[in-house]
């Protein structure tokens, strides 16, 4: 397998990379408070699924 590096804005190469965030985003206040949290504990990539089928 082979990679390719790419240069993100803010983002120290030489540390490990953390993509964070709910797996579903349900209402807007819920992702906020999800993303405060997360870039309050250094987390710089933020993610949110907006659609997940529930069984």
């Amino acid at each position: 397998m082979e990679f390719e590096s790419i240069l993100l804005s803010g983002i120290d190469a030489r540390r490990p990379v953390v993509i964070a965030g709910p797996c579903s985003a349900e209402t807007e206040e819920q992702v906020m408070n999800a993303a405060k949290e997360l870039a309050s504990k250094g987390v710089k990539l933020f993610r949110a699924g907006i659609w997940k089928p529930r069984t």
